[in-house]
């Protein structure tokens, strides 16, 4: 069995989780021919992939873009993953393409070219079962995304198949989550585990107006996780991130 430890000191996205998943080993190449399956091309600005080298402190870190239209994503944050069988494979992150807007600076980048588009959990569900993926990344995909459907619902009073995601919705975060479960099956990975995560304070600006961090749905998706409080404030951990943690 492979395993993977994700240590998310510094909190985790959806591309902060992918970036170190690409520094473990992950080819972008492999990566984007897996991704381009999915139906999103018609309507949306052209989208592509950039991977780069990042200093963060004293460490490097592996930068993962995804560039709407040629747009470029603000300042990243890091995460460190290792993926490792015996021996060790390892790599160091890139920033976050966010799931909120915030009222505030911290360590993630956000809103990175995203399309604006509002999709509903039943839209993202037919793209993935439509695109031929392999079986257990259209699997992980598709529980990801629907853990997070469903504490979304959860949150607003509503059934996960009324949800719309908003930020989420967005062909970056779509390119974000799916990518995960391309990168988990490319290296092999049989199970995931993680550490404590960062539970810190703020504010953010949504599509549903001003909302308290964690975001609630975020605190809905890692209700049996070890949260460590952290006295930075903003959004380390996101929806998409935990909803990653949550389906592995």
């Amino acid at each position: 069995m492979r395993v993977l430890y994700v240590d998310c000191f510094a909190g985790i996205s959806g591309d902060m989780f992918l970036a170190a998943l690409l520094d473990a080993g992950l080819p972008l190449a492999a990566l984007e021919q897996e991704l381009r399956k999915l139906p999103l091309t018609e309507g949306q600005a052209g989208w592509e992939l950039r991977q780069s080298r990042a200093a963060r402190g004293a460490f490097s870190a592996c930068r993962f873009e995804v560039r709407i239209g040629g747009a470029a994503p603000e300042q990243p944050g890091w995460v460190h993953a290792r993926a490792h069988e015996h021996g060790h494979d390892h790599g160091h992150d890139g920033h976050d393409g966010h799931d909120h807007g915030h009222d505030h600076g911290h360590d993630h980048g956000h809103d990175h070219g995203h399309d604006g588009h509002d999709r509903r959990w039943s839209q993202i569900r037919a793209m993935i079962q439509a695109a031929p993926l392999a079986p257990r990344v259209r699997t992980r995909a598709l529980e990801a995304f629907g853990r997070l459907a469903e504490a979304e619902g959860r949150v607003h009073g509503i059934p996960a198949e009324q949800v719309a995601f908003h930020e989420v919705g967005a062909v970056d975060s779509i390119l974000d989550m799916v990518g995960v479960c391309v990168g988990l099956e490319w290296l092999g990975i049989d199970r995931v585990i993680c550490g404590p995560i960062p539970a810190s304070s703020g504010t953010a600006r949504t599509a549903h107006g001003l909302i308290p961090l964690p975001a609630p749905a975020t605190l809905e998706l890692l209700k049996g996780f070890v949260l460590q409080p952290v006295p930075w404030p903003g959004e380390h951990v996101t929806p998409t991130g935990a909803a990653l943690l949550a389906a592995f």
